[in-house]
């Protein structure tokens, strides 16, 4: 799971947006809403009258959340990312088949299977400064001490050192080969040391990078203003400003969207997909999923220490009833934390398709026949919420009673990686999923429980720690394939989390904006909207 100040008057006036906010509130349909908003003293579309948009460079993106931090080196949610990638550069990026490219580093060598040497491009950062080497090795070394509390730094354990070797050269000493680390080195985005020692809790909030635009302001659970960076060593990126606005509700997405008043909405709806498809002024982008939802269950409470209890929930869920209620069908059914398209993916674990005789079955063995009160904690998403109110209905029906417990994102984000969220957790496993063992050892690595990494469950299992440490200390993919494979069993048989669906996400954009692609690396998704995508003109 993951997470997310400044006030522009963009689209429709803050009147006029409350007033949609209301009648989306009061029940009325998505057309109703577009009706009102179309009525209001709103902006010129940019689909509308491209020419003179084109002038402007601007961009509006509707998004669903609002980000948590935006220090690179903190970051725990794929909204951070969608800012914070605009605003810094890494020493690599990701290739759409996940080779290591160029960013900050221009090149790279590799004396041995334990050593990097980048060597550093010319770049500016936006106060002026130069990036150095003295950067890299702040930013990695923060990432690396564990009083820094970054989320992801089981990731990058196999580090030894970081050497400022000379102005322009980094050279990067490991522990032991690994074979993901270069790929990771990409959700490092690199602060000046300077600024960071200075300012060091401004970073998250007002950073300071060397990406293609540069932070403006904020409005907290409104809206985020960046603009272009003039000094950004890969030259001009494509827009003058972006505007990131936070509309929780996806009909209210949706209905922005189709009045011009956003030129892009994120995590659109599924049930609206098959209408903005019909819309001649919107194309509709699909990005593939990278990620998983799941039920994660906390190993501390009693009853759900017995996996004959999990094992009966997982039944208990009706998946195909819930993806056509939610989903419109459009969502694959999970088998476990691996991407079913990833070369370490294992087809052949343990599946738990509904069955509710199978459920009531377990739940006797267990000693829990005459029922069970859990909470079942998720966050404020229309998709969730939904999911979460349809599983409470199907474990009611083996007799589990279930409270469901709403969270604010942020807050909801902040108290997971606590580990405090109850008896159940709705969430989902983001991110790009670079190497196949990453959510395994994220999250189910016995010594990433809060609050040193994501096993937020509490879930211990001395094999599995051993197949996952094995598996992170070679780079031979049919050595690797094996210990991942019985890795996944285990987790599959075990059963920490229920794993639910893989879920692709939906972009509606103007179609007076081209060149708009979702690659596979999440760290170039909104890099290349921001830096390759434009505005037709005529």
């Amino acid at each position: 799971m993951d997470i997310r100040s400044r006030h522009l008057t963009t689209a429709i006036g803050r009147r006029d947006f409350l007033r949609g906010l209301a009648l989306a509130g009061s029940g009325l349909s998505a057309a109703a809403l577009l009706e009102a908003c179309a009525n209001s003293n709103s902006r010129v579309s940019l689909s509308g009258n491209s020419a003179a948009d084109a002038k402007a460079g601007e961009l509006v993106i509707a998004n669903d959340v609002y980000w948590g931090t935006l220090d690179f080196r903190k970051l725990t949610d794929f909204h951070d990312w969608q800012v914070a990638t605009l605003l810094y550069s890494a020493l690599v990026r990701n290739s759409d088949t996940f080779e290591p490219t160029p960013d900050l580093a221009e090149k790279w060598d590799t004396p041995d299977s334990t050593t990097y040497v980048f060597h550093l491009r010319p770049a500016k950062f936006h106060d002026g400064t130069s990036v150095t080497s003295a950067d890299v090795k702040s930013s990695f070394d923060t990432v690396l001490d564990p009083k820094f509390g970054a989320t992801n730094r089981p990731l990058f354990a196999a580090i030894k050192s970081v050497e400022a070797t000379d102005p322009s050269t980094v050279t990067m000493r490991l522990s032991a080969p690994n074979p993901s680390l270069l790929n990771f080195i990409s959700w490092i985005g690199i602060v000046p040391k300077a600024y960071a020692e200075q300012h060091p809790t401004e970073v998250a909030t007002h950073p300071i990078g060397s990406g293609p635009y540069q932070f403006v302001s904020t409005v907290a659970q409104n809206n985020t203003v960046i603009k272009a960076f003039d000094g950004y060593w890969a030259g001009k990126p494509a827009f003058r400003k972006i505007t990131f606005r936070v509309i929780p509700e996806a009909t209210t997405r949706t209905v922005e969207i189709q009045s011009g008043n956003s030129d892009m909405a994120t995590v659109v709806s599924f049930a609206d997909v098959g209408t903005l498809k019909a819309d001649p002024k919107i194309n509709v982008v699909q990005v593939a999923p990278n990620g998983f939802s799941y039920v994660g269950f906390n190993l501390q409470v009693a009853a759900l220490s017995d996996v004959k209890v999990r094992q009966a929930i997982a039944y208990a869920i009706d998946r195909k009833a819930i993806n056509a209620a939610v989903y419109s069908g459009r969502a694959q059914l999970a088998t476990g934390p691996v991407i079913p398209n990833s070369w370490g993916y294992n087809k052949n674990v343990a599946v738990y398709n509904y069955d509710t005789s199978k459920a009531k079955q377990l739940l006797s063995q267990a000693g829990a026949a005459s029922g069970l009160k859990l909470t079942l904690t998720t966050w404020t998403d229309q998709a969730f919420s939904q999911i979460a109110t349809i599983i409470k209905q199907q474990l009611g029906a083996v007799g589990i009673d279930v409270t469901i417990n709403t969270q604010e994102y942020t807050v909801l984000v902040s108290n997971v990686l606590k580990g405090i969220y109850g008896d159940m957790l709705l969430g989902f496993g983001w991110g790009q999923q670079l190497d196949p063992e990453q959510h395994m050892l994220r999250q189910f690595f016995s010594a990433n429980q809060p609050p040193h990494g994501y096993n937020f469950v509490h879930y211990s299992n001395p094999t599995l720690d051993s197949l996952l440490t094995q598996a992170n200390m070679t780079t031979d993919q049919t050595k690797r394939k094996p210990l991942l494979n019985q890795a996944q069993s285990i987790l599959a048989n075990d059963l920490p989390y229920a794993f639910l669906f893989n879920v692709p996400e939906y972009w509606a954009v103007s179609k007076g904006l081209q060149n708009v692609a979702a690659p596979p690396p999440m760290d170039r998704q909104y890099l290349e909207l921001g830096t390759k995508s434009k505005w037709s003109v005529g």
